[in-house]
Protein backbone atom coordinates (compact mmCIF):
# COMPACT_ATOMS: atom_id res chain seq x y z
CA UNK A 1 0.00 0.00 0.00
CA UNK A 2 1.22 3.24 -0.54
CA UNK A 3 -0.14 6.59 -1.47
CA UNK A 4 0.88 10.63 -2.57
CA UNK A 5 -0.12 13.73 -0.70
CA UNK A 6 0.10 17.17 -2.13
CA UNK A 7 -0.75 20.76 -0.67
CA UNK A 8 -0.35 23.71 -2.51
CA UNK A 9 -1.16 27.36 -1.93
CA UNK A 10 -0.19 30.37 -4.14
CA UNK A 11 -1.34 34.36 -5.49
CA UNK A 12 -4.98 35.67 -5.41
CA UNK A 13 -6.50 33.07 -2.48
CA UNK A 14 -5.26 29.77 -4.29
CA UNK A 15 -5.23 27.03 -1.75
CA UNK A 16 -5.02 23.00 -3.50
CA UNK A 17 -5.28 19.50 -2.03
CA UNK A 18 -4.52 16.10 -4.00
CA UNK A 19 -4.35 13.05 -2.82
CA UNK A 20 -4.01 9.42 -3.97
CA UNK A 21 -3.79 5.86 -2.43
CA UNK A 22 -3.16 2.57 -3.47
CA UNK A 23 -2.80 -1.12 -2.42
CA UNK A 24 -4.18 -4.69 -2.79
CA UNK A 25 -7.39 -6.37 -1.81
CA UNK A 26 -6.12 -9.80 -2.74
CA UNK A 27 -4.05 -12.04 -5.51
CA UNK A 28 -3.89 -10.35 -8.44
CA UNK A 29 -6.52 -7.78 -7.37
CA UNK A 30 -6.06 -3.75 -6.36
CA UNK A 31 -7.55 -0.91 -5.46
CA UNK A 32 -6.63 2.82 -6.18
CA UNK A 33 -8.42 5.89 -4.78
CA UNK A 34 -7.93 9.69 -5.47
CA UNK A 35 -9.31 12.92 -4.96
CA UNK A 36 -8.75 16.63 -5.29
CA UNK A 37 -9.94 20.12 -3.95
CA UNK A 38 -8.69 23.51 -5.40
CA UNK A 39 -10.27 26.72 -4.80
CA UNK A 40 -9.01 30.23 -5.54
CA UNK A 41 -10.16 33.99 -6.47
CA UNK A 42 -7.89 33.82 -9.49
CA UNK A 43 -5.89 37.13 -11.13
CA UNK A 44 -9.52 39.04 -12.23
CA UNK A 45 -12.21 40.34 -9.83
CA UNK A 46 -15.63 37.71 -10.39
CA UNK A 47 -13.81 34.96 -11.50
CA UNK A 48 -13.51 33.09 -8.13
CA UNK A 49 -13.41 29.16 -8.93
CA UNK A 50 -14.02 26.48 -6.69
CA UNK A 51 -12.89 22.69 -7.86
CA UNK A 52 -13.39 19.33 -6.97
CA UNK A 53 -13.36 15.81 -8.09
CA UNK A 54 -13.16 11.81 -6.32
CA UNK A 55 -12.07 8.70 -8.37
CA UNK A 56 -11.97 5.27 -7.20
CA UNK A 57 -11.07 2.32 -9.72
CA UNK A 58 -10.52 -1.62 -8.87
CA UNK A 59 -8.35 -3.71 -11.15
CA UNK A 60 -7.64 -7.23 -11.84
CA UNK A 61 -4.37 -8.77 -13.65
CA UNK A 62 -3.05 -11.94 -13.99
CA UNK A 63 -0.60 -13.22 -17.38
CA UNK A 64 -3.95 -13.25 -19.33
CA UNK A 65 -6.64 -11.07 -18.64
CA UNK A 66 -6.51 -7.25 -17.18
CA UNK A 67 -9.73 -6.26 -16.18
CA UNK A 68 -11.06 -2.83 -14.27
CA UNK A 69 -14.34 -0.70 -13.27
CA UNK A 70 -13.61 2.68 -11.94
CA UNK A 71 -15.95 5.63 -11.40
CA UNK A 72 -15.59 9.58 -10.79
CA UNK A 73 -17.60 12.71 -9.79
CA UNK A 74 -15.79 16.01 -10.97
CA UNK A 75 -17.84 19.55 -10.44
CA UNK A 76 -16.49 22.67 -11.03
CA UNK A 77 -18.19 26.24 -10.46
CA UNK A 78 -16.61 29.59 -11.78
CA UNK A 79 -17.35 33.36 -11.35
CA UNK A 80 -17.37 35.00 -14.83
CA UNK A 81 -15.74 38.10 -15.53
CA UNK A 82 -16.19 38.95 -19.11
CA UNK A 83 -14.89 40.60 -21.22
CA UNK A 84 -13.18 43.96 -21.64
CA UNK A 85 -12.51 47.12 -24.04
CA UNK A 86 -8.37 47.53 -24.60
CA UNK A 87 -9.60 50.87 -22.58
CA UNK A 88 -10.47 48.74 -20.43
CA UNK A 89 -7.33 46.43 -19.85
CA UNK A 90 -5.03 49.17 -20.08
CA UNK A 91 -6.91 51.05 -17.15
CA UNK A 92 -7.14 48.15 -14.70
CA UNK A 93 -6.69 44.11 -16.31
CA UNK A 94 -8.07 43.02 -13.00
CA UNK A 95 -11.75 44.24 -13.32
CA UNK A 96 -14.90 42.54 -14.23
CA UNK A 97 -16.87 44.02 -16.45
CA UNK A 98 -20.18 45.35 -14.72
CA UNK A 99 -22.32 43.32 -17.23
CA UNK A 100 -21.26 39.85 -15.97
CA UNK A 101 -22.03 41.03 -12.32
CA UNK A 102 -24.05 37.47 -11.51
CA UNK A 103 -22.34 35.13 -14.93
CA UNK A 104 -21.20 31.71 -13.79
CA UNK A 105 -20.86 28.59 -14.90
CA UNK A 106 -21.26 25.52 -13.19
CA UNK A 107 -20.71 21.84 -14.39
CA UNK A 108 -20.64 18.45 -12.51
CA UNK A 109 -20.07 15.04 -14.24
CA UNK A 110 -20.31 11.92 -12.92
CA UNK A 111 -18.48 9.01 -14.95
CA UNK A 112 -17.44 5.23 -15.29
CA UNK A 113 -15.93 2.92 -17.10
CA UNK A 114 -14.71 -0.76 -17.16
CA UNK A 115 -12.51 -2.68 -19.29
CA UNK A 116 -11.62 -5.94 -19.99
CA UNK A 117 -8.49 -7.72 -22.25
CA UNK A 118 -7.85 -11.13 -22.78
CA UNK A 119 -4.35 -12.33 -24.79
CA UNK A 120 -5.75 -14.80 -26.99
CA UNK A 121 -2.89 -15.68 -28.26
CA UNK A 122 1.12 -15.09 -27.76
CA UNK A 123 0.19 -12.58 -30.75
CA UNK A 124 -3.13 -11.28 -30.42
CA UNK A 125 -4.98 -10.13 -27.45
CA UNK A 126 -8.94 -9.01 -27.55
CA UNK A 127 -10.56 -6.12 -25.45
CA UNK A 128 -13.10 -3.35 -25.13
CA UNK A 129 -13.89 -0.72 -22.77
CA UNK A 130 -17.40 0.62 -21.80
CA UNK A 131 -17.70 4.33 -20.89
CA UNK A 132 -20.52 6.56 -19.89
CA UNK A 133 -20.57 10.18 -18.79
CA UNK A 134 -23.13 12.54 -17.45
CA UNK A 135 -22.91 16.05 -17.34
CA UNK A 136 -24.95 19.01 -15.99
CA UNK A 137 -24.03 22.48 -17.24
CA UNK A 138 -25.74 25.82 -15.06
CA UNK A 139 -24.67 28.75 -16.49
CA UNK A 140 -25.38 32.81 -16.38
CA UNK A 141 -23.85 34.70 -19.46
CA UNK A 142 -24.93 38.56 -19.62
CA UNK A 143 -27.33 38.25 -17.23
CA UNK A 144 -29.42 35.25 -18.86
CA UNK A 145 -29.54 31.76 -17.39
CA UNK A 146 -29.09 28.57 -19.41
CA UNK A 147 -28.67 24.96 -18.76
CA UNK A 148 -27.05 22.07 -20.57
CA UNK A 149 -27.31 18.59 -19.79
CA UNK A 150 -25.95 16.52 -21.85
CA UNK A 151 -24.63 12.38 -21.85
CA UNK A 152 -22.20 9.81 -23.56
CA UNK A 153 -22.15 6.17 -23.86
CA UNK A 154 -19.14 4.72 -25.65
CA UNK A 155 -18.72 0.91 -26.69
CA UNK A 156 -14.88 0.28 -27.84
CA UNK A 157 -13.98 -3.42 -28.27
CA UNK A 158 -10.58 -3.77 -30.34
CA UNK A 159 -8.12 -6.59 -31.73
CA UNK A 160 -4.53 -5.93 -31.25
CA UNK A 161 -1.50 -8.04 -32.78
CA UNK A 162 2.20 -8.00 -31.94
CA UNK A 163 3.64 -10.55 -34.24
CA UNK A 164 7.54 -10.78 -34.22
CA UNK A 165 8.79 -11.45 -37.67
CA UNK A 166 12.76 -11.98 -39.13
CA UNK A 167 11.92 -8.26 -40.83
CA UNK A 168 10.97 -6.47 -37.63
CA UNK A 169 7.38 -5.76 -35.19
CA UNK A 170 4.57 -6.16 -37.55
CA UNK A 171 1.90 -4.53 -35.09
CA UNK A 172 -1.91 -4.50 -36.29
CA UNK A 173 -4.60 -2.65 -34.49
CA UNK A 174 -8.38 -3.47 -35.76
CA UNK A 175 -11.28 -2.10 -34.19
CA UNK A 176 -15.16 -0.44 -33.52
CA UNK A 177 -16.16 2.39 -32.16
CA UNK A 178 -19.59 3.06 -31.02
CA UNK A 179 -21.93 5.69 -29.26
CA UNK A 180 -24.56 7.63 -28.24
CA UNK A 181 -24.37 10.91 -26.96
CA UNK A 182 -27.64 13.33 -26.41
CA UNK A 183 -27.96 16.79 -25.35
CA UNK A 184 -30.55 19.00 -24.02
CA UNK A 185 -30.26 22.95 -23.70
CA UNK A 186 -33.11 24.84 -21.61
CA UNK A 187 -33.81 27.07 -25.00
CA UNK A 188 -36.04 24.02 -26.33
CA UNK A 189 -33.24 22.90 -28.86
CA UNK A 190 -32.11 18.88 -27.83
CA UNK A 191 -30.03 16.52 -29.61
CA UNK A 192 -29.32 13.02 -29.41
CA UNK A 193 -26.57 11.93 -31.76
CA UNK A 194 -25.21 7.87 -32.22
CA UNK A 195 -22.06 7.10 -33.88
CA UNK A 196 -20.26 4.18 -35.43
CA UNK A 197 -16.95 3.45 -36.29
CA UNK A 198 -14.73 1.11 -37.88
CA UNK A 199 -11.02 1.16 -38.42
CA UNK A 200 -7.56 -0.82 -38.82
CA UNK A 201 -4.48 0.10 -38.81
CA UNK A 202 -1.00 -1.30 -39.48
CA UNK A 203 2.48 -1.25 -39.05
CA UNK A 204 4.35 -3.30 -41.22
CA UNK A 205 8.30 -3.81 -41.37
CA UNK A 206 10.11 -4.31 -44.45
CA UNK A 207 13.34 -4.70 -42.83
CA UNK A 208 15.70 -3.60 -39.75
CA UNK A 209 15.54 0.60 -41.18
CA UNK A 210 12.28 0.59 -42.95
CA UNK A 211 8.79 0.07 -41.95
CA UNK A 212 5.73 1.62 -42.81
CA UNK A 213 2.00 2.49 -41.63
CA UNK A 214 -1.32 2.02 -43.52
CA UNK A 215 -4.41 2.86 -42.32
CA UNK A 216 -8.13 3.56 -42.39
CA UNK A 217 -11.25 4.82 -41.01
CA UNK A 218 -15.18 4.46 -42.05
CA UNK A 219 -17.55 6.60 -39.43
CA UNK A 220 -21.18 7.31 -39.83
CA UNK A 221 -23.48 9.43 -37.62
CA UNK A 222 -26.74 9.90 -36.87
CA UNK A 223 -28.65 13.04 -35.40
CA UNK A 224 -32.38 13.55 -34.21
CA UNK A 225 -32.57 17.30 -34.01
CA UNK A 226 -35.61 19.04 -32.26
CA UNK A 227 -36.65 22.59 -31.66
CA UNK A 228 -39.63 23.27 -29.75
CA UNK A 229 -39.55 26.94 -31.77
CA UNK A 230 -38.14 25.77 -35.43
CA UNK A 231 -39.15 22.23 -36.15
CA UNK A 232 -41.42 20.53 -33.12
CA UNK A 233 -41.48 17.60 -35.24
CA UNK A 234 -37.58 16.86 -35.41
CA UNK A 235 -34.63 16.75 -38.10
CA UNK A 236 -32.61 13.28 -38.83
CA UNK A 237 -29.39 13.64 -40.38
CA UNK A 238 -27.34 11.15 -41.85
CA UNK A 239 -23.63 11.69 -42.31
CA UNK A 240 -21.19 9.26 -43.52
CA UNK A 241 -16.68 10.07 -43.48
CA UNK A 242 -13.52 8.43 -44.22
CA UNK A 243 -10.29 8.75 -43.90
CA UNK A 244 -6.91 7.20 -45.17
CA UNK A 245 -3.78 7.23 -43.53
CA UNK A 246 0.13 5.88 -45.00
CA UNK A 247 3.14 6.51 -43.23
CA UNK A 248 7.15 5.72 -44.33
CA UNK A 249 9.66 5.02 -41.41
CA UNK A 250 13.45 4.88 -42.28
CA UNK A 251 15.91 4.62 -39.79
CA UNK A 252 19.02 4.61 -41.14
CA UNK A 253 20.74 4.41 -37.40
CA UNK A 254 19.57 3.74 -33.63
CA UNK A 255 20.44 7.75 -33.45
CA UNK A 256 17.80 8.30 -36.36
CA UNK A 257 14.63 8.32 -38.13
CA UNK A 258 13.23 10.20 -40.90
CA UNK A 259 9.66 9.89 -41.50
CA UNK A 260 6.85 10.78 -44.71
CA UNK A 261 3.21 10.79 -44.17
CA UNK A 262 -0.35 11.59 -45.76
CA UNK A 263 -3.11 11.66 -43.83
CA UNK A 264 -7.06 12.25 -44.04
CA UNK A 265 -8.71 13.36 -41.40
CA UNK A 266 -12.54 14.00 -40.14
CA UNK A 267 -14.55 14.78 -37.22
CA UNK A 268 -18.40 15.17 -37.09
CA UNK A 269 -20.24 17.97 -34.40
CA UNK A 270 -20.34 17.16 -30.82
CA UNK A 271 -23.49 16.25 -30.11
CA UNK A 272 -24.46 19.87 -28.37
CA UNK A 273 -22.28 22.15 -31.51
CA UNK A 274 -25.09 20.30 -33.76
CA UNK A 275 -27.56 21.67 -31.79
CA UNK A 276 -26.56 25.01 -31.31
CA UNK A 277 -26.54 26.53 -34.50
CA UNK A 278 -27.99 30.07 -36.26
CA UNK A 279 -31.22 30.21 -37.64
CA UNK A 280 -31.42 28.30 -41.10
CA UNK A 281 -28.68 26.16 -40.41
CA UNK A 282 -30.64 22.51 -39.95
CA UNK A 283 -27.28 20.67 -39.34
CA UNK A 284 -23.30 21.13 -39.81
CA UNK A 285 -21.47 18.84 -42.53
CA UNK A 286 -18.95 16.76 -40.74
CA UNK A 287 -15.66 18.59 -40.99
CA UNK A 288 -12.93 17.21 -43.55
CA UNK A 289 -9.34 17.44 -44.39
CA UNK A 290 -5.91 16.00 -45.57
CA UNK A 291 -2.49 16.43 -43.95
CA UNK A 292 0.74 16.01 -45.21
CA UNK A 293 4.30 15.68 -42.98
CA UNK A 294 7.95 15.16 -43.50
CA UNK A 295 10.13 14.64 -40.18
CA UNK A 296 13.47 14.22 -38.76
CA UNK A 297 14.20 12.81 -35.78
CA UNK A 298 17.94 12.67 -34.05
CA UNK A 299 18.40 11.29 -30.72
CA UNK A 300 22.10 10.80 -29.75
CA UNK A 301 23.50 10.26 -26.28
CA UNK A 302 23.20 13.93 -25.01
CA UNK A 303 20.48 15.31 -27.38
CA UNK A 304 17.10 15.33 -28.75
CA UNK A 305 16.12 16.84 -32.02
CA UNK A 306 13.06 17.22 -34.14
CA UNK A 307 12.10 18.90 -37.23
CA UNK A 308 8.66 18.65 -39.09
CA UNK A 309 7.64 20.18 -42.28
CA UNK A 310 3.40 20.01 -42.67
CA UNK A 311 0.81 21.26 -45.29
CA UNK A 312 -3.15 20.75 -43.86
CA UNK A 313 -6.18 21.55 -45.66
CA UNK A 314 -9.52 21.95 -44.28
CA UNK A 315 -13.15 21.88 -45.67
CA UNK A 316 -15.87 22.94 -43.42
CA UNK A 317 -13.44 23.16 -40.55
CA UNK A 318 -16.44 23.53 -37.39
CA UNK A 319 -15.95 26.40 -34.94
CA UNK A 320 -17.85 28.63 -32.63
CA UNK A 321 -18.39 32.42 -34.74
CA UNK A 322 -19.21 35.03 -31.96
CA UNK A 323 -20.32 37.62 -34.65
CA UNK A 324 -23.06 34.61 -36.08
CA UNK A 325 -26.56 35.17 -35.68
CA UNK A 326 -27.65 33.62 -32.26
CA UNK A 327 -29.43 30.43 -32.29
CA UNK A 328 -33.32 30.68 -32.08
CA UNK A 329 -33.83 30.90 -27.89
CA UNK A 330 -29.82 31.89 -27.50
CA UNK A 331 -29.15 34.82 -25.29
CA UNK A 332 -25.88 36.66 -27.32
CA UNK A 333 -24.93 36.68 -30.61
CA UNK A 334 -22.57 33.69 -31.52
CA UNK A 335 -22.82 29.73 -32.54
CA UNK A 336 -21.48 26.89 -34.50
CA UNK A 337 -20.93 26.83 -38.06
CA UNK A 338 -18.85 25.09 -40.79
CA UNK A 339 -15.94 27.05 -42.30
CA UNK A 340 -14.61 27.98 -45.45
CA UNK A 341 -11.77 26.20 -46.89
CA UNK A 342 -8.63 26.46 -45.02
CA UNK A 343 -4.92 25.34 -46.01
CA UNK A 344 -2.07 25.89 -43.11
CA UNK A 345 1.92 24.93 -44.05
CA UNK A 346 3.77 24.68 -40.92
CA UNK A 347 7.41 23.76 -39.50
CA UNK A 348 7.83 22.62 -35.87
CA UNK A 349 11.73 22.62 -34.72
CA UNK A 350 11.78 21.27 -30.99
CA UNK A 351 16.02 21.02 -29.13
CA UNK A 352 16.92 19.83 -26.04
CA UNK A 353 20.49 19.59 -25.18
CA UNK A 354 22.07 17.49 -21.88
CA UNK A 355 25.04 20.08 -21.67
CA UNK A 356 26.37 18.04 -18.75
CA UNK A 357 25.43 17.24 -15.27
CA UNK A 358 24.25 20.00 -14.63
CA UNK A 359 22.65 22.23 -17.26
CA UNK A 360 20.43 21.24 -19.59
CA UNK A 361 18.78 23.14 -22.05
CA UNK A 362 16.11 23.48 -24.89
CA UNK A 363 14.34 25.60 -27.81
CA UNK A 364 11.20 24.71 -29.50
CA UNK A 365 10.15 27.12 -32.23
CA UNK A 366 6.77 26.85 -34.31
CA UNK A 367 5.88 28.58 -38.03
CA UNK A 368 2.20 28.72 -39.53
CA UNK A 369 1.08 30.41 -42.30
CA UNK A 370 -2.91 29.83 -42.43
CA UNK A 371 -5.64 31.37 -44.71
CA UNK A 372 -8.20 30.71 -46.45
CA UNK A 373 -8.12 29.36 -50.18
CA UNK A 374 -12.54 29.76 -50.60
CA UNK A 375 -15.05 32.41 -49.52
CA UNK A 376 -15.47 36.02 -49.15
CA UNK A 377 -11.94 36.13 -47.20
CA UNK A 378 -10.24 33.73 -49.61
CA UNK A 379 -6.33 34.54 -49.16
CA UNK A 380 -6.98 36.54 -45.61
CA UNK A 381 -5.15 34.99 -42.54
CA UNK A 382 -7.05 32.73 -40.42
CA UNK A 383 -7.75 34.49 -37.02
CA UNK A 384 -6.28 33.80 -33.52
CA UNK A 385 -3.17 31.21 -35.50
CA UNK A 386 0.07 33.33 -34.68
CA UNK A 387 3.06 32.83 -37.14
CA UNK A 388 5.74 32.54 -35.18
CA UNK A 389 5.94 30.68 -31.48
CA UNK A 390 8.90 29.08 -29.27
CA UNK A 391 9.63 28.48 -26.19
CA UNK A 392 13.41 28.30 -24.19
CA UNK A 393 14.26 26.44 -21.24
CA UNK A 394 17.65 26.20 -18.74
CA UNK A 395 17.29 23.61 -16.16
CA UNK A 396 20.41 24.01 -13.71
CA UNK A 397 20.85 20.76 -10.92
CA UNK A 398 22.11 23.32 -8.39
CA UNK A 399 22.76 20.16 -6.25
CA UNK A 400 21.54 16.74 -6.03
CA UNK A 401 18.67 17.80 -4.29
CA UNK A 402 17.80 21.56 -5.50
CA UNK A 403 16.94 22.13 -9.22
CA UNK A 404 16.50 25.65 -10.67
CA UNK A 405 14.32 25.90 -13.71
CA UNK A 406 13.40 29.00 -15.99
CA UNK A 407 11.55 29.51 -19.61
CA UNK A 408 10.21 32.15 -21.86
CA UNK A 409 6.90 31.05 -23.66
CA UNK A 410 6.71 33.26 -26.85
CA UNK A 411 2.79 34.18 -28.94
CA UNK A 412 2.99 36.32 -31.77
CA UNK A 413 0.86 38.43 -33.31
CA UNK A 414 -2.29 37.08 -34.47
CA UNK A 415 -5.85 38.38 -35.12
CA UNK A 416 -8.37 38.50 -32.68
CA UNK A 417 -10.72 35.14 -32.84
CA UNK A 418 -13.61 35.72 -35.65
CA UNK A 419 -11.76 38.61 -37.41
CA UNK A 420 -11.65 36.28 -40.33
CA UNK A 421 -11.76 39.35 -43.05
CA UNK A 422 -9.24 40.82 -41.20
CA UNK A 423 -10.64 44.13 -40.42
CA UNK A 424 -8.85 45.25 -36.99
CA UNK A 425 -4.87 45.21 -36.71
CA UNK A 426 -3.32 42.21 -34.97
CA UNK A 427 -2.54 41.65 -30.96
CA UNK A 428 0.85 42.17 -30.09
CA UNK A 429 3.31 39.75 -29.73
CA UNK A 430 4.02 38.90 -25.99
CA UNK A 431 6.84 36.89 -23.72
CA UNK A 432 6.20 35.27 -20.51
CA UNK A 433 8.80 34.56 -18.24
CA UNK A 434 8.91 31.55 -15.40
CA UNK A 435 10.72 30.61 -12.81
CA UNK A 436 10.78 27.71 -10.68
CA UNK A 437 13.02 26.62 -7.78
CA UNK A 438 12.33 22.67 -6.46
CA UNK A 439 13.78 20.22 -3.81
CA UNK A 440 13.40 16.84 -3.63
CA UNK A 441 14.88 14.66 -1.03
CA UNK A 442 13.61 10.97 -0.31
CA UNK A 443 9.64 10.94 -0.44
CA UNK A 444 9.49 14.57 -0.04
CA UNK A 445 8.87 17.27 -3.24
CA UNK A 446 8.53 21.24 -2.55
CA UNK A 447 8.34 23.41 -5.14
CA UNK A 448 8.63 27.14 -5.47
CA UNK A 449 7.40 28.96 -8.96
CA UNK A 450 6.36 32.33 -10.34
CA UNK A 451 4.82 32.68 -13.30
CA UNK A 452 4.75 36.29 -15.90
CA UNK A 453 7.52 36.66 -13.49
CA UNK A 454 7.84 40.39 -15.59
CA UNK A 455 4.32 41.30 -14.99
CA UNK A 456 3.79 41.13 -18.84
CA UNK A 457 0.21 42.60 -19.70
CA UNK A 458 -1.15 40.73 -22.49
CA UNK A 459 -4.61 39.21 -24.34
CA UNK A 460 -4.63 35.78 -23.36
CA UNK A 461 -8.44 35.84 -25.54
CA UNK A 462 -10.90 37.52 -27.57
CA UNK A 463 -13.81 37.38 -29.81
CA UNK A 464 -14.19 40.38 -32.92
CA UNK A 465 -17.53 41.40 -33.17
CA UNK A 466 -19.05 44.46 -35.54
CA UNK A 467 -20.74 45.78 -32.35
CA UNK A 468 -17.26 45.57 -30.45
CA UNK A 469 -14.70 43.64 -29.91
CA UNK A 470 -14.46 41.75 -26.38
CA UNK A 471 -10.68 40.94 -24.99
CA UNK A 472 -9.38 38.59 -22.09
CA UNK A 473 -6.93 40.10 -20.08
CA UNK A 474 -3.91 37.32 -19.23
CA UNK A 475 -2.76 36.49 -15.25
CA UNK A 476 -0.31 39.31 -14.46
Amino acid sequence: TGGNLRLSGGSFNTYEGQGDVSGSLADDWRYYLAGSYNQGDNYRDHNANETGSILGRVQYQTEKNQFFVETSYYDNRRELAGSLTLDQINENPRQANSSNSKDFNHEKTTAARAGYQHQLTEDWSLGADLNYSDTDVETVSWGSPGKNERSLLEFTPKAVANITTDKGELNIVTGLDLSRGESEFSSGRSNEQNVTSIYVQANIPQNQKLSYVIGGRYAEAKDDLTDKSVYPNGVKLDQDAHAFELGLNYRPSFEHRVYLRADDNFRFAKVDEQAYTSPGVVGLKPQTGRSYEAGWDWNPDSHSLRLSLYRLDLEDEIVFDPSAEKPVGGAFNGANLNADASRRYGANFAWDWLLNDMFQFGLEYSYIDAEFTEGANNGKSLSWVAEHSGRGYLSVDITSNWQLFTEAVYTGERFLEGDNANVDPKLDDYILGNLALNYSRDVWLASLRVDNLFDEQYVSSGFYSEFGNGYYSGTG
